[in-house]
């Protein structure tokens, strides 16, 4: 024998859910619970000779995900993205009825009809609704319902139950920022009435945000914000009813970034038929590494007769090596970046100087090197 029982006309209709908002206080009545959810109750008298019945409904009125998701007429809170339904003792077997669905993507408000798979017993049972902020019941409990039923072979037989919001405090973090034109999601910590943090992910409808001051500063586009104008606006977040304290957050204009060239020496002497390295970072109008060469040295006394150079190494700080050749001066060297900027290096080169410190018993005593030219960096 089968019989179509409905397991609620919407956990609005024949299982009304008003939700009891700011961690249990205010907003919905008296939950239909006697025992703790958490400890279980005690299991019902049963001589297991109930009748099974198939195609049970289950129907849930998913809130809108929006600031007022914990209104009286709801079943899930905002912050929802699944549940997990049991019915204790309901299987065919005797075992416990459990059952898990998904919350659309999208946070306008619908009813969902769920025809259970399987058959249910008709039976006086408890039943259990948990719900989630992740889907297929994973993340934090969000929420929950318990309350004890009576399953008729007709269909009948479930009241109304209250749905016990979990969340007791929202905190927007301090010391966040973005930039101007940025888009961003702020950081919040979500407690539940122990003190718990509820890892609640940054999905669109989970946190709704409120521009306190400094409205021209920053704005929400669902759950991102977007800098505007800089300044320190003050914003507030809500989750299932629950509003943050205002907390200030820093909106920065940023200087765009320009081509640059950065070298460890902008002066350099080399002695005759020796080498110095100079260091050399360019970078482009992103910041990113950016290539560099050098223009053609000085060509008095033939071509390079100062010095010759080449690069050595690669990526960002590759360097710039001068070797002195055979004649000595001083000459500028200019490096210049990819994106056209140029820094300039000045180099001498200089002849090698001994000056003889020692005594006359040892005159080779100390021998000191000087170039001929005094050299000012």
């Amino acid at each position: 024998m089968s019989a179509r029982v409905a397991m609620g006309a919407v956990l609005a209709c024949l299982l009304t859910v008003s939700l009891i908002g700011c961690g249990g206080s205010g907003g919905g009545g008296v939950p239909a619970v006697i025992e703790d959810p958490d400890a279980g109750p005690s299991v019902l008298p049963d001589d297991g000779n109930a009748l099974t019945v198939e195609q049970v409904i289950f129907r849930v009125y998913w809130a809108e995900r929006s600031a007022d998701g914990m209104g009286t007429s709801a079943v899930a809170p905002s912050s929802a993205l699944s549940f997990k339904l049991s019915l204790l003792n309901a299987a065919d077997d005797l075992s416990d009825y459990n059952f898990t669905a998904n919350r659309h993507s999208d946070p306008a408000c619908y009813t969902e009809t769920y025809t259970l798979p399987g058959r249910v017993r008709a039976i006086e049972t408890w039943l259990f609704c948990k719900f989630f902020a992740l889907p297929d019941g994973q993340g934090p409990m969000v929420g929950r319902a318990m309350a004890r039923v009576q399953i008729h072979e007709d269909g009948t037989g479930l009241d109304a139950v209250t749905t016990e919001g979990l969340i007791n405090s929202v905190t927007v973090l301090a010391n966040q920022s973005l930039l101007v034109d940025e888009r961003k999601t702020l950081a919040i910590t979500a407690r539940n009435a122990e003190g718990a943090v509820l890892a609640l992910p940054p999905t669109p409808g989970s946190v709704f945000w409120n521009v306190v001051s400094g409205q021209n500063c920053i704005r929400f586009d669902g759950a991102a914000a977007i800098g505007v104008e800089p300044g320190m606006p003050e914003v507030t977040a809500t989750v299932d009813g629950v509003v943050s304290p205002p907390r200030e957050v820093q909106v920065i204009l940023q200087e765009p970034l320009r081509p640059e060239i950065h070298v460890n020496k902008i002066a350099v002497g080399v002695p005759l038929n020796a080498q110095q390295d100079v260091i050399v970072r360019a970078t482009d109008e992103e910041g990113m590494p950016d290539s560099w060469s050098v223009t053609p040295f000085p060509t008095t006394g033939g071509s390079n007769a100062y010095a010759s150079w080449r690069k050595v190494g690669t990526g960002p700080s590759a360097v710039l090596r001068i070797e002195a050749k055979s004649q000595t001066g001083a000459f500028p060297i200019t490096v210049v970046s990819r994106s056209g900027v140029q820094k300039v290096v000045k180099v001498t080169v200089y002849n090698r100087r001994i000056l003889r410190c020692g005594s006359a018993a040892n005159p080779n005593a100390n021998p000191l090197e000087s170039p001929d030219l005094e050299i000012a960096f």
